[in-house]
């Protein structure tokens, strides 16, 4: 049988209201602290667990958090979930994972089961931001942050990415290596994330005077087969190859050298490539890929603690939170053969 309160009580010789109230931390209740400490040590000798339904009516709070995640299988959400989870942890809340596959039928209903579970607040993940499911969110009245992606409203609270200054970093390597013939693969450019890098990438050109050639940009997924369909279709072009890649993210990177590998042209010494994002099997890859990192546990460390804030103060300002590139060079670029 489980332990009770009123075991706790027995044991301290106290009565079960008592415990109740110490053990809840009651504000109002003035004891000594023999007694508060006689409690504890009988709710431990007992291994008493308080009932956390019972104590979530009593405060109107389940100290859990909602974490929607467009597919946990990618890699590069496990820091950023990870991040969230421990800093969840340390403010003594649980994070509940929900996979969504960034599909809206799939987030609307999962959004109304978490706030039927009365969940505190939701962390919104995603690559692609939906309005809707942001809309849901705020007809339900939950707290939320959004993660990765910005709805453009300021009013929200949000942690995410320099996409274009990521952009530029990775284009300035390429150019002080000596590339002028620097294609972009683009993820979907609908997302704010392949907008932001396309652009830090056109900008990174026309800074150093370097004419754009709309057949070095291909929009594909942020996937490994379209990284390898694109560096295809580009090495295969008629005229002046590229001698550099610059991807928009990590898997897009790695696919392009798969692809690269198969027509016979060699990574680095006939291409570049530089990735983004610096997911934990870039250095592992063979060559291992120069990429843009970002501190992902940071980010879902940074917007968990946020959100639990907004949650203790249903009032506190809107806040943004872009956290700033840095660029991990390793063996996927060199100068081109040319130079």
């Amino acid at each position: 049988m489980s332990v009770t309160i009123k075991d706790v009580a027995k044991r301290a010789g106290v009565t079960p209201a008592l415990v109740s109230r110490v053990i809840n931390n009651d504000p109002t209740l003035s004891v000594k602290e023999e007694t508060r400490a006689r409690i504890f040590k009988a709710a431990d000798e007992l291994s008493y667990l308080p009932n956390p339904f019972a104590q979530s009516l009593r405060t109107k709070s389940t100290k859990t958090l909602g974490m929607l995640v467009p597919d946990i299988g990618n890699p590069f959400f496990i820091n950023i979930i990870k991040g969230a989870q421990d800093a969840a942890l340390a403010r003594d809340m649980c994070l509940l994972l929900i996979n969504t596959d960034e599909v809206w039928e799939n987030e609307k209903k999962l959004i109304q089961m978490l706030v039927n579970k009365k969940v505190d607040g939701i962390l919104y993940l995603s690559a692609h931001m939906d309005i809707k499911a942001i809309r849901l969110i705020e007809e339900l009245k939950t707290p939320y942050v959004l993660v990765n992606r910005n709805s453009g409203d300021e009013n929200t609270l949000y942690v995410g990415l320099d996409n274009l200054n990521g952009a530029l970093l990775a284009m300035k390597h390429l150019v002080e290596l000596g590339h002028e013939k620097i294609a972009h693969i683009a993820g979907p450019l609908y997302t704010d994330t392949a907008s932001g890098r396309l652009q830090g990438y056109r900008t990174a050109l026309h800074m150093r005077g370097i004419e754009l050639n709309l057949d070095y940009v291909i929009e594909t997924s942020f996937s490994f087969d379209g990284g390898e369909q694109a560096v295809k279709k580009l090495l295969a072009m008629k005229g002046d190859r590229p001698t550099a890649i610059f991807a928009a993210n990590d898997l897009i990177a790695m696919g392009a050298v798969s692809g690269a590998n198969e027509m016979g042209v060699s990574v680095p010494e006939d291409l570049s490539i530089v990735g983004f994002n610096n997911i934990w099997v870039a250095k592992h890859f063979m060559p291992p890929l120069t990429t843009v990192d970002f501190d992902n546990y940071k980010m879902g460390e940074e917007a968990c603690n946020m959100l639990v804030d907004k949650i203790a103060d249903p009032k506190m300002e809107p806040r943004q939170v872009v956290l700033e590139p840095h660029l991990v060079v390793r063996k996927s670029t060199a100068k081109p053969k040319e130079y």
